[in-house]
């Protein structure tokens, strides 16, 4: 699950947006529980919000505050 995380880093280091996003979303769905998880519902937010895509970073936000409101 780290190594899914550094993957998603990567793409989106490399610029790679759309491959960074599916990463995270993929980090969060896969392993919710994981302490990765608020993590990649941040970093797809900041990346969907880069794209102009408003709501779903609203939405991924959304879904870190309220399942991980300690983070």
């Amino acid at each position: 699950m780290d190594h899914a995380l550094n993957k998603a880093r990567a793409a989106e280091e490399a610029g790679s947006i759309k491959t960074a996003i599916k990463l995270y979303v993929t980090v969060s769905k896969k392993y919710p529980n994981s302490v990765f998880a608020p993590e990649a519902l941040y970093r797809s937010g900041l990346l969907y919000q880069k794209r102009k895509e408003y709501y779903k970073a609203f939405q991924n936000y959304q879904q870190m505050v309220s399942r991980y409101p300690n983070t």
